[in-house]
This record gives structure tokens, C-alpha cells and sequence, in this order.
């Protein structure tokens, strides 16, 4: 008996970093979807991760940022918290050096009615923000 499946294949392009995937539906009409396409449905329902040894810009909201501050203290500079409400984003040492985790905020914007917050060591070793919409707000420590 044959399935849906068994009918999935995968078809590359001229430009072999641009995949897609080609399959009949039950009418027997041909289907293509970029593989992009079905990653973002995927990682639409989990957490995207970056690791980090470096300062950065952070412009990508809802992930999980895994800072090692083995070599030098790291500081992470915010997006605006404007206009994104209920957007967050998540910071974790990776390391237990005396390096520090500075995050950031936008212009005069806050975290917590604070310019700015340092994760050192294990004290606390995650942090979790989220936008009310014009500044910043820890959500989970």
C-alpha cells in the first residue's frame, strides 16, 4: 500500500543552497514547498539558539542566547523594546568566570527601571526579559 510519503522527494535547484521539496497530494498534483518554508514551521513551535563569545546587537527576538564569557566580559545591546509587546528573549552564562554579562537596553529604555543589568558567575546565571511594549521587563531569573 502506498503512503503520502512514500511519494516525498527532495529536488535541488541550480543553486544547490535552495531545496525543495516536491510531492503529490491525493489528487496526484504536483507540489513543490522550499525546504525553508517547512523549516520555519518547524522551528516555529521550539526555542532558536545562538552561542556566543562575543558582544553583539541583539536584533532577533524570541530566542535563547548562550553567552561563554570565559575569555572577556560580554556586553549585549538590546533592540527597542517598542512596539514589541510580549516579544522576549533569554540570556544564559555558559561559563563560571569572573568575566561579567552586561545586557543592554535601547536608548533610554529600561530593564526593570534599571539602564542596564550584569549576570556575573553563577549568582545568576540566566535571565529572561520581555517587552510591555516600551521597555524591557524581567519575566524569569
Amino acid at each position: 500500500m502506498s503512503t503520502d510519503l512514500d511519494r516525498i522527494t527532495t529536488q535541488t535547484t541550480i543553486d544547490p543552497t535552495f531545496k525543495f521539496l516536491g510531492y503529490s497530494n491525493v489528487n496526484s498534483d504536483a507540489r513543490l514547498v522550499s525546504l525553508s518554508t517547512i523549516e520555519s514551521a518547524i522551528s516555529s513551535g521550539s526555542e532558536s539558539v545562538t552561542t556566543t563569545q562575543a558582544s553583539l546587537n541583539v536584533t532577533v527576538l524570541n530566542k535563547t542566547y548562550f553567552c561563554d564569557c570565559v575569555n572577556a566580559s560580554l556586553t549585549m545591546t538590546l533592540t527597542t523594546a517598542a512596539n514589541k509587546a510580549g516579544q522576549w528573549i533569554k540570556f544564559k552564562r555558559t561559563d563560571i568566570t569572573t568575566n561579567t554579562l552586561t545586557l543592554t537596553p535601547d536608548g533610554s529604555e529600561t530593564i526593570d527601571l534599571q539602564t542596564g543589568i550584569i549576570l556575573s558567575g553563577l549568582s545568576q546565571p540566566f535571565v529572561r526579559i520581555m517587552s510591555d511594549g516600551t521597555n524591557w521587563k524581567i519575566v524569569d531569573a
